[in-house]
């Protein structure tokens, strides 16, 4: 009962399970949804792999560029620049993601670059979060918090899986049925709208209740290791 008294008061560590949570949420649904898009709005259903593959690409260059911004600006940020960006292209996919499908995939793309500052950062953003409950408690489970980030996956593909079926009935889509710009919209509407609550919600508790910044991060670890060494001393004297 310990460790968990531990990890649900450990603020961020939640709030960093909340973030990734988001993410592979987002992520099961936009690859889920992604051939529905091709084939029932785009009316083009090889270019699904064709779009798979840019947007892992531009997953991929992402995670270069996201290291040594963290460097520079400090996890966190880099990590809220990660959700800033997936909100801000979902948000615009929502309103023109339907005009083409080039649109679509440059938006999707965007969506995706963000997505990997997240995953670029953040293990750091939990290591981090296990400093600061080394720091406030003088101890921290922090095998189980990490292991915590390995539910998201399963979580994920349930939640998506259960949205996804209801997004799609709610628009009133069927099996093998004609498109129209409606149905075109609500497909649109289900890989913008979903992804954008979760990313929300990540947001804002990371910018309200996520206080581990670069500059705060310098003093735990400062304070972390004075404690170290005064302990080291310590031991030495007796």
């Amino acid at each position: 009962f310990e460790i968990i008294k531990l990890w649900i008061t450990n603020i961020p560590a939640l709030i960093v399970l909340v973030g990734e949570l988001g993410r592979f949420i987002a992520q099961t649904l936009v690859q889920g949804l992604a051939i529905y898009i091709f084939t029932y709005v785009y009316g083009d259903i090889t270019m699904s792999a064709i779009f798979m593959t840019i947007v892992n690409i531009v997953g991929l260059c992402a995670t270069f560029v996201a290291d040594p911004l963290a460097k520079k600006l400090g996890i966190k940020t880099t990590y809220v620049i990660g959700v800033s960006i997936a909100l801000a292209c979902c948000l615009l996919c929502f309103v023109v993601g339907a005009l083409n499908m080039w649109v679509f995939t440059v938006l999707v793309g965007g969506i995706f670059f963000g997505m990997n500052f997240q995953n670029a950062t953040f293990l750091g953003m939990g290591a981090n979060a296990c400093r600061y409950g080394e720091w406030r408690d003088g101890k921290v489970p922090r095998s189980f918090i990490v292991s915590t980030y390995q539910w998201c996956p399963q979580i994920s593909n349930a939640v998506a899986g259960i949205a996804m079926g209801t997004g799609l009935s709610a628009i009133g889509y069927v099996k093998g049925m004609d498109p129209d710009p409606a149905m075109a919209q609500g497909f649109i509407n289900l890989i913008a709208t979903i992804p954008s609550i979760f990313f929300g919600i990540s947001l804002v508790l990371l910018l309200v209740a996520y206080p581990l910044g670069k500059k705060r991060m310098e003093e735990i670890n400062a304070d972390l290791a004075k404690r170290s060494a005064e302990k080291e001393n310590a031991s030495a004297e007796d």
